[in-house]
């Protein structure tokens, strides 16, 4: 949308100039009229008449006002097209960072995946430990904190990764 609406201001920035530029030179009117005259309407051919004139019309001398407009309006089309360029370079900047952004968060999800499967088996092993007396209640509880700390942070990475491909979708 900002591109599209840029690029249209480029466009008629450089319209403008065109018709500045066209003003400086010479123009002609060539102007044809017809009909009838007289005190009493007649159609007959001692009535009508026909009529032409043409028009010229060039500037000897303006002060350099024309040229002066004519260079405000190239700046103001240069000033559109940096313009333009300026925005493509900060979408595609924010574009690039989007998608930087979600392979880090993607690299976070995977470590957070891979902790979580780490807490699962410790849980494991300590659930059977505790079934064997081999552990007290406490390491139980210990554990299973770790497990749900993990899990937590799992989905937060996940969370993590769906927003940031909602930021790229967007950029």
């Amino acid at each position: 949308e900002e591109l599209h609406a840029l690029q249209r201001t480029v466009e008629a920035a450089t319209a403008g100039a065109d018709a500045v530029k066209a003003r400086s030179q010479p123009s002609g009117v060539l102007a044809v009229e017809g009909g009838i005259q007289g005190e009493n309407y007649r159609t007959g051919g001692e009535a009508r008449f026909v009529q032409g004139s043409l028009v010229a019309e060039f500037n000897v001398w303006d002060g350099r006002q024309r040229r002066s407009q004519w260079q405000q309006a190239t700046l103001e089309r240069r000033r559109a097209e940096l313009q333009l360029a300026d925005t493509r370079q900060q979408l595609e900047l924010q574009v690039r960072q989007a998608a930087d952004e979600l392979q880090a968060a993607a690299a976070g999800f995977r470590a957070a995946e891979r902790r979580a499967e780490a807490a699962a088996q410790a849980f494991q092993l300590v659930r059977q430990r505790e079934r064997e007396g081999l552990a007290n209640q406490l390491t139980l509880l210990d554990g299973r904190d770790a497990l749900t700390r993990a899990e937590l942070s799992r989905t937060l990475a996940l969370h993590q990764v769906l927003m940031s491909a909602a930021v790229l979708d967007r950029a």
